[in-house]
């Protein structure tokens, strides 16, 4: 039985993924009705969980940061559910392998750096200022001034002068940030590392899909709606303020409030039909790469052959540069030097399938084309898997089902250009000179998720996709003159 939506809202939400929903989360609270609206038959964009028979995957998330101490946990006290999203918090949450050994990060984060401690003791009293920096409260007052016009590689050599743990940071923050130290905004990889290093490890029951789940069923106990399978084709807007959508089957919604957590070239060049501000940034600002993975479900029990549940995070040399996710390279070179490894059946006690694993192999991939993908990406996951049988032996014999995405996949599944699975590339130089608003420029359009996380984090990652979507909504409220109830939170 079909449910009938109405024709006028207060606000639609246009993409489903986490920025997006937190952002309408908020404006049910404040007592607007809503409309979502996501092309994809579940919600969650890169949160989404895959299911291939008895093995369940996620798609792009591993775990969720933050929840303890960061603006992840804030945002779901603010809005009432934390109690409500069962989470489980592993222990070794990565596991690090280096040229000359392991280094696990630590859902503790004293644990995580008597780690690096213990692997560097030459450099003990560095380490221990780099982290007290990286934790530092009131970020804004403290961090933010000294690094905002830093990279990420300025801020390493101020603490450190020793390649190999540079090298390591480099590689935790390349996977998480998608941009290399020399190139990367210090701030993003600070950020990153609060939300994601010393306060990391809490994985959802169910996987990550539980996390967008829990906040769909908000929105329609809050009393509002949301449409799946449904593709926004254009914004609607009239005298420079837009007053509804289209969709691809023709239906019209109507709303004067208009929440893009769509990709923002789709949003500024296809959805609408007017020049706006926002274009020229776009063809400026630079996008983060996309992924490559293989989604491999092993008729072995995996906690047999592992000496513990993490990660795994694997470098072959220390000579990280941004070459690690050129897969053209890769494939006339045989030469795949990095690899990162998932286990969601072994951190989620509702995966528990007896002796079967779920496993995620991943590399950054630039988008190539999709001929290139069509004729190479057999041989690309055959290396991949190759080298995770290395790190773990057996494994490619007891791969029982298997998925292989390309960047033309996540373009596909989350409409976001050339697969970017980050938002844009922290760039220092872009980034320090354009940003895009969430108030945008046409009257009544405002932006939620990784593509507009404002002038101070810009990247992915749920935490900030979720400070993103609850920041989108303050702005909303206080136009439309609503109180906003709330203590202003930072990382």
């Amino acid at each position: 039985m079909s449910v009938k939506v109405p024709n006028k809202y207060d606000a639609i939400i246009i993409g489903a993924g986490v920025g997006g929903l937190i952002c309408a989360c908020y404006l049910i609270k404040s007592g607007l009705k809503i409309l979502v609206l996501e092309q994809n038959d579940k919600p969650g964009g890169c949160c989404a969980s895959l299911e291939l028979g008895a093995y369940k995957f996620d798609i792009g998330v591993h775990y969720l940061g933050s929840l303890k101490k960061g603006i992840l946990g804030k945002i779901l006290d603010e809005l009432e559910i934390a109690n409500l999203l069962k989470v489980h918090q592993f222990d070794p949450v990565e596991r690090i392998i280096t040229p000359d050994g392991d280094i696990c990060l630590r859902s503790d984060p004293a644990l995580t750096i008597n780690e690096f401690r213990d692997k560097f003791p030459q450099q003990e009293k560095n380490i221990k200022r780099f982290f007290d920096f990286v934790s530092q409260k009131d970020f804004f007052l403290t961090v933010y001034p000294k690094i905002k016009k830093m990279t990420f590689r300025s801020v390493l050599d101020e603490f450190f002068e020793d390649k190999k743990i540079k090298a390591i940071l480099n590689a935790i923050s390349i996977w998480n940030i998608g941009a290399h130290a020399d190139k990367s905004l210090a701030l993003a990889c600070i950020a990153m590392f609060r939300e994601y290093v010393m306060d990391p490890g809490y994985y959802p029951y169910g996987g990550s899909q539980s996390y967008p789940n829990l906040l769909t069923q908000f929105i329609r106990t809050g009393g509002s709606d949301m449409k799946l399978n449904a593709r926004v084709a254009r914004i609607l807007n009239d005298n420079n303020s837009v007053c509804g959508v289209e969709l691809e089957n023709g239906e019209q919604y109507r709303a004067d409030v208009i929440v893009t957590n769509a990709d923002a070239h789709e949003t500024f060049s296809s959805l609408l039909n007017v020049k706006t501000d926002e274009l020229d940034k776009i063809n400026y600002l630079v996008r983060s790469p996309s992924m490559f993975v293989v989604y491999a479900g092993l008729n072995i029990d995996m906690q047999s052959a592992l000496d513990n549940p993490a990660n795994i995070l694997y470098f072959s040399d220390y000579n990280i540069d941004e070459t690690m996710f050129d897969t053209k390279r890769i494939f006339n070179k045989d030469d795949l030097r990095y690899l990162m490894m998932s286990f969601p059946s072994l951190h989620d006690p509702e995966q528990c399938y007896n002796s079967h694993t779920s496993v995620g192999l991943y590399i950054l991939a630039n988008y190539e084309s999709p001929e290139f993908w069509l004729n190479n990406k057999d041989r690309i996951a055959g290396l991949i898997v190759d080298l995770a049988n290395k790190i773990i032996p057996n494994l490619k014999n007891n791969i029982e089902k298997k998925f292989v995405a390309t960047p033309i996949t996540f373009e596909r599944f989350t409409l976001n250009t050339n697969g970017a699975c980050l938002g844009w590339l922290p760039d220092f130089e872009r980034t320090k000179l354009y940003k895009i608003k969430q108030r945008c420029s046409i009257k009544g359009l405002y932006a939620a998720g990784h593509w507009y996380t404002g002038e101070f984090v810009p990247s992915g990652g749920i935490p900030v996709v979720s400070f993103s979507g609850r920041r989108a909504a303050r702005i909303i409220l206080g136009d439309l003159g609503k109180q906003w109830k709330y203590k202003e939170i930072g990382l």
